[in-house]
């Protein structure tokens, strides 16, 4: 039945999901995470098209989170866009710190951020953030 329905009305109702979330406290960590558009990507190679293909009407971005499993971050599986680094916990590992090294290579897709912490690893991942937004 499902197979049915025009892009844009598929389109339409994945936007109601996202729409239905936007109230919720945690609102861009749901939608951008494994039960947000992640979830409806991987139904089907249709239905993964049609969200890869609408990021910005789908209000689509990698946020990174000290618990994002690193195989979800390979470069060319996704379209580029737009990353937030959500590091509110603070950076603890050394693991967690690469990862937010590598979410600032490509500055001009960083978004946004939060970033807290006292330990040394968070101190000097701060210092990154702090150096890569001032060249």
């Amino acid at each position: 039945m499902i197979d049915k329905l025009s892009e844009d009305v598929v389109l339409v109702i994945f936007d109601s999901c996202r729409q239905g979330s936007q109230h919720q406290d945690n609102y861009e960590d749901d939608w951008n995470g494994k039960d947000g558009w992640f979830k409806l990507a991987h139904v089907c190679q249709n239905w993964r098209r049609i969200v890869l293909a609408s990021p910005s009407h789908l209000h689509l971005q990698l946020v990174f989170t000290p618990h994002m499993p690193t195989s979800a971050i390979v470069p060319g599986r996704l379209p580029p866009l737009p990353i937030l680094i959500n590091y509110g916990t603070g950076v603890r590992t050394d693991e967690e710190r690469n990862r937010v090294i590598f979410a600032l290579k490509d500055r001009n897709r960083v978004w946004g951020s939060t970033l807290e912490g006292q330990t040394p690893t968070c101190r000097y991942s701060c210092g990154l953030w702090i150096a890569h937004f001032q060249h």
